[in-house]
């Protein structure tokens, strides 16, 4: 059985090239039980998740949710855990 369940707060705007948080993120995917990317920018409804470095990592989340602010935070969380992945 996998870890524990990840839950990164970040706007996922890198800079640079996409190649360490790709890294990462398939080695933390790889260990966790599930990974949540929550997202300030996520809290408007025509967010799109288009960098390069967002765009290489969504298949490796189970989640990208609004990380606007901590009840945000907790409802993305809570709804999570209702649908258990």
């Amino acid at each position: 059985a996998r870890g524990a369940l990840v839950i990164v707060v970040s706007d996922g705007l890198e800079r640079g090239g996409p190649e360490a948080l790709v890294a990462s993120m398939q080695r933390l995917s790889a260990l966790a039980w599930s990974v949540l990317w929550l997202s300030p920018l996520a809290a408007d409804p025509a967010y799109r998740p288009e960098t390069g470095a967002m765009q290489a990592i969504l298949p490796l989340l189970d989640r990208l949710g609004d990380g606007s602010a901590p009840p945000a935070i907790a409802s993305e969380i809570l709804d999570f855990r209702k649908g258990s992945r």
